[in-house]
């Protein structure tokens, strides 16, 4: 990396210690956006992997998806695999997967079993990581498999989400989101089901995904014809910070808010309302970030959401979810509702795929440089803050 620039507070040239960014932790007012090398270069990814996706708290999914004794589901974040696990005393556990023997992992993709079984040597671990089999090992002079055990990764479960410290040492996750709660209670998140999941392999950075989700200044050019006409993007904004997060309010254009079906007012398949919302909260979507990278979107009839897997500075792993209630789920309007809720949304989402593969290519030219933020753009200056400082802060 060699980045500097003459305006004062960006310099990134020289060891990480050295790195300045303070023009982009800079107060709202006269903050600039972060400098294309932090979203192209492999030194600033790398600090980013240990300060942010090893040293804070990241998403790998929620708990519903191991619902039952035996149940496991396996993620790789940032080159590490790993493994959620529902043990037969009802606990949920992350395990890194990586057989302690000759590091194979142990599972691979979702499904129930008794044991998790190295594929290559047949070491057997329980579903509490004991090592319970070992063929041969017996013959090992000193060995114990008492003493052996698939590493527990720290973790903790937050309204249904399932959070991973990789290193062990960031503060604990939930008590500075207690006033994010406290404004959400009304969507029960904690209760609710996964029902629907898509998986996407995009050639940008993970924060190029970030930038684009929490701000809707790009909904009359990008949007036009799919979101802006129920959402238009000049209503939006955002809530005061209280904490490690953004709320963004997307009210919904008078007269385009969802109904419920029992009472429609077109043809339209659509989810149940939940019903536990009020009124401010039925004419309005909501997008959440929860720093660093959990992505959540609120709506009257559900809610969804992202896990980011990131590779390189320029690929990442996306996962996207959806997520209702289990009374929504017994609606006889459901099948018809979240098939209509799943297409709305892959019918809009390639609308942003243009601008984040056009971004990633800007970002990777000479010419490009830091700009100052629109008023609408308050998320991403919180999100840029962030990154700035965890990583100039190691």
């Amino acid at each position: 990396m060699n980045l500097t620039t003459e305006a004062k507070g960006i310099r990134l040239d020289g060891p990480p210690d050295s790195w300045d960014l303070s023009a982009c932790t800079a107060p709202f007012e006269s903050a600039v956006t972060l400098p294309a090398a932090c979203y192209t270069d492999p030194a600033f990814f790398e600090a980013e992997v240990e300060t942010i996706f090893r040293g804070d708290w990241v998403c790998i999914g929620r708990a519903d998806e191991v619902p039952e004794p035996g149940d496991y589901a396996c993620v790789e974040m940032v080159g590490e695999p790993l493994v959620m696990v529902r043990g037969e005393d009802w606990a949920l556990r992350v395990f890194s997967s990586v057989c302690r023997h000759r590091s194979m992992p142990v599972a691979s993709g979702a499904g129930n079993a008794r044991s998790l079984v190295c594929p290559y040597h047949a070491w057997t671990y329980d579903l509490t990581g004991r090592l319970i089999g070992a063929p041969e090992m017996g013959k090992t002079p000193g060995f114990d498999a008492k003493t052996v055990c698939l590493p527990e990764i720290r973790h903790t479960v937050w309204l249904g989400f399932v959070m991973v410290n990789l290193d062990g040492r960031a503060a604990p996750f939930a008590p500075p989101l207690t006033p994010l709660e406290t404004r959400i209670a009304n969507w029960r998140l904690d209760e609710m089901r996964s029902v629907a999941h898509y998986a996407f392999d995009y050639s940008w950075n993970w924060k190029v995904m970030i930038d684009n989700y929490i701000e809707c200044y790009h909904h009359p050019t990008i949007h036009g014809k799919s979101l802006e006409p129920s959402m238009p993007g000049r209503a939006s904004y955002f809530e005061s910070e209280e904490g490690p997060f953004s709320i963004m309010q997307m009210p919904y254009r008078k007269g385009r808010r969802p109904t419920d079906p029992r009472r429609p007012s077109d043809d339209t398949p659509r989810l149940p309302l939940i019903e536990t919302l009020d009124e401010a909260e039925l004419s309005r979507g909501a997008t959440l970030q929860i720093l660093p990278t959990l992505l959540v979107s609120l709506y009257p009839t559900h809610m969804d959401y992202y896990c980011m897997f990131p590779e390189d500075p320029s690929r990442l792993r996306l996962r996207k979810s959806f997520c209702v209630l289990p009374e929504q789920m017994a609606h006889p309007d459901y099948d018809a509702g979240i098939a209509a809720t799943t297409a709305n949304y892959l019918k809009y989402a390639p609308e942003d795929l243009g601008v984040c593969r056009g971004l990633q290519s800007g970002l990777s030219a000479g010419l490009s440089q830091p700009s100052r933020y629109c008023h609408m753009e308050i998320g991403d200056w919180r999100f840029a803050k962030y990154v700035a400082e965890r990583v100039t802060s190691a």
